[in-house]
């Protein structure tokens, strides 16, 4: 599940939206927004970076699906910093299989909260109240 979350991230970062696009399930369509309003979403951002939380999981009928709470600090190109929490879903559908499959956002969109360093004490605090 986090080496979902992290690809998606890196994949951002580098600013290769279409393969980001592409790890939420339904090649893109459980992200909610159109291939073009996704990479919109992105206009001015210059660099992000995410600290993952503690994941749980559930399984049954040999599927598996693991929770990733995160904070998300996104750089704007003019230096400005923002920093999200929420949690995502990460849907593997071969129990046994590799643990890495296509996404879906849980609990609403990404929240603005205030910014932090994300190795701060503030941000551990913040990332604890993300997950529930």
């Amino acid at each position: 599940g986090t080496a979902t979350v992290r690809e998606y991230y890196e994949d951002i970062h580098r600013r290769d939206f279409p393969a980001a696009y592409t790890l939420w399930d339904g090649i893109g369509s459980n992200s909610g927004q159109s291939y073009e309003e996704f990479i919109r979403g992105f206009d001015g951002t210059a660099a992000v970076e995410i600290r993952l939380g503690k994941v749980s999981s559930d399984a049954g009928a040999g599927q598996f699906w693991t929770n990733v709470p995160l904070l998300v600090r996104a750089t704007k190109s003019a230096g400005s910093k923002r920093t999200f929490c929420g949690t995502y879903v990460v849907h593997h559908p071969n129990l046994y299989g590799e643990q890495k499959g296509p996404f879906r956002r849980a609990r609403g969109s990404l929240k603005l909260v205030q910014d932090v360093d994300l190795q701060s004490n503030a941000a551990e605090r913040l990332l604890a109240s993300c997950a529930k």
